[in-house]
C-alpha cells in the first residue's frame, strides 16, 4: 500500500468507504476524510463521535503493516418527508 493509494482512498471515503485490515488481524472502517491523519510512514484513524477502537478514540496504523484495504458499501442515508 502507498501514501499515494491511501490518499485517494481517504479522500474518496465518504462516498466509497474502505476497511483498513492490519497483518495482526485488526480492521479500522474509514467513513470520512477528516478522521483520518496519513504521514510518509502511518495513518491515524480517529473513532465517530460516541465510538470507540477496544476503548481508544482513535489508532496509527503503520503503512508496512496494512495487509490490505477493502472497500465496503456506504450507509444507505435516510430520507426525510417533506411538509408543506
Amino acid at each position: 500500500m502507498t501514501t499515494t493509494a491511501l490518499r485517494k482512498l481517504i479522500r474518496n471515503s465518504t462516498t466509497q468507504p474502505f476497511v483498513v485490515c492490519m497483518d495482526d488481524g485488526a480492521a479500522y472502517r474509514v467513513t470520512r476524510p477528516d478522521r483520518t491523519l496519513l504521514s510518509t510512514g502511518s495513518v491515524l484513524i480517529a473513532a465517530a463521535p460516541g465510538k470507540s477502537f477496544g476503548g481508544c478514540s482513535f489508532v496509527t496504523c503503520p503503512i508496512s503493516h496494512i495487509a490490505r484495504v477493502k472497500l465496503t458499501k456506504p450507509h444507505a442515508k435516510s430520507k426525510v418527508a417533506r411538509v408543506g
